[in-house]
């Protein structure tokens, strides 16, 4: 097994889903991954496996999409899953289910910019941020304390979008970025010297 030489985090996006073929906003609704998604977190566990890094635990969010993602890193590895509902992604309210397209990601930009405001039936983006970010920073400062396993996240695509922005205060938040397909795997290396520096490469 190759040792780490950096505080590592690895980040998973689940596999596809029915409703991400049909092109609709899942926020916390619960579908299972598809055909096409099973495939994907296959994918996604083999290329984790190669990488033939220790891990020390995976954890994912409670819907199904990823814990099912989670199950087949966990299989491969034989590194035990844990759910948590800080990787579940922001809660769509009365938009989830609705087709995802400039009119339905205006409307989410709306409360994107106004964190405060709470989405109808669902939770404000400041809600969702924090809880994310709450995970995220606890994961990181794990990996920083004992540098030589890491921690595998598996999470949503909208969770995804915000990480570097979480972990530097300063990129730009998408609403959508093809950089985070499903299956997707990324790593995070941390500096060495705990200056705070990190990269984040799709891998």
């Amino acid at each position: 097994m190759t040792p780490l030489k950096k505080p590592t985090l690895l980040l998973v996006r689940h596999g596809d889903t029915v409703m991400n073929q049909k092109n609709e906003l899942r926020g916390w609704d619960d579908p299972e991954l598809d055909p096409l998604g099973h495939e994907q977190g296959k994918k996604a566990a083999a290329k984790i496996s190669s990488l033939d890094i220790p891990i020390h635990h995976i954890y994912s969010g409670t819907l199904k999409r990823t814990r099912d993602t989670a199950k087949y890193v966990s299989d491969v590895t034989g590194v035990q899953t844990s759910q948590t509902p800080g990787l579940n992604p922001w809660d769509y309210g009365q938009f989830t289910g609705q087709k995802e397209n400039h009119k339905t990601l205006k409307k989410l930009k709306f409360f994107q910019d106004r964190p405060q405001i709470q989405v109808p039936q669902g939770e404000s983006f400041a809600s969702f941020h924090k809880r994310y970010g709450d995970t995220l920073k606890a994961a990181a400062d794990y990996v920083h304390r004992f540098p030589d396993k890491c921690l595998v996240l598996v999470t949503h695509s909208r969770n995804l979008y915000p990480t570097r922005n979480i972990l530097n205060g300063k990129s730009r938040i998408p609403l959508k970025d093809t950089e985070f397909g499903p299956g997707t795997v990324h790593k995070i290396e941390f500096a060495a010297d705990k200056s705070g520096k990190f990269r984040m490469d799709k891998i």
